[in-house]
Formats: C-alpha cells, sequence, structure tokens
C-alpha cells in the first residue's frame, strides 16, 4: 500500500471521484480516485473536496491506477479553522458555519442566507439550570 499527499485538479461530483496532482509523483495527474466518506448507505454523508485542496491518497499495493482519497488534510497554505479539542466546526464557502463546543455545550449556527428547518413536528424547548 502507498499512501501520498496529492492537490485536486479535477472534481466529479456525480461519481464522487476526484483527479490529484500526485506530489511526491513529480505532479503527475492521478486516473479518477474514489473519495471516501463517513457514510453512504442508510446514514449518508456527500462533501466533496474543492479544487487545489490538500489530500491524503492511498493506492492499494500493486495497483497502478485504482486508489482513494481517504481525505483532505490542512497544509501551511490552509490552517485549521479552530485550534480546540473540545470544538466541532464545519465552515462552508459562503461563510456560514456550524460550531458546537463540547466543554461548553454550546453549539452556534451562523447562516449568511436564509435557514429553513422543515420537519413533520416542531418542539422548541428552553431549559434553564440544565
Amino acid at each position: 500500500m502507498k499512501m501520498e499527499e496529492g492537490i485536486v485538479k479535477n472534481v466529479y461530483p456525480e461519481r464522487g471521484t476526484v483527479r490529484v496532482e500526485r506530489q511526491a509523483n513529480d505532479g503527475v495527474l492521478s486516473a479518477e480516485l474514489k473519495v471516501c466518506f463517513p457514510g453512504t448507505l442508510k446514514n449518508q454523508f456527500y462533501s466533496m473536496p474543492s479544487i487545489e485542496e490538500h489530500v491524503l491518497c492511498m493506492w492499494p499495493d500493486k495497483a497502478k491506477s485504482d486508489g482513494y482519497v481517504m481525505g483532505c488534510i490542512y497544509s501551511d497554505e490552509t490552517e485549521p479553522p479552530v485550534k480546540d479539542a473540545n470544538k466541532h466546526y464545519v465552515r462552508f464557502k459562503d461563510g456560514s458555519y456550524i460550531e458546537h463546543d463540547t466543554e461548553l455545550q454550546e453549539m452556534r449556527v451562523h447562516c449568511k442566507g436564509k435557514l429553513i428547518m422543515e420537519a413533520q413536528e416542531f418542539v422548541s424547548n428552553v431549559i434553564s439550570g440544565g
């Protein structure tokens, strides 16, 4: 098995694949690589890497083209947006974000546009003294 860092050059959202410039291989462009997701069956997750995103790739033993993008990685050019192990954070390219602080038990949702919530039943309770 070979692990290698690369930079995304092409994104194919309909197939969940990307092509990557292989940094350790003189910038050679990979074949389409499957992007790994936390869930794809009953609980589905979807978020494709962006063009120019730094990723960690894996090629199984003796495979010349079939490989996988294991995930995106922070680099010298892109530092983590949060530096607190108690926080979970998702930021979107329009500036919207969701942040949860497990130590403070606080969640923040910041939406740059319209926030739409849909449910068969909606219950809102404020619990004081938690």
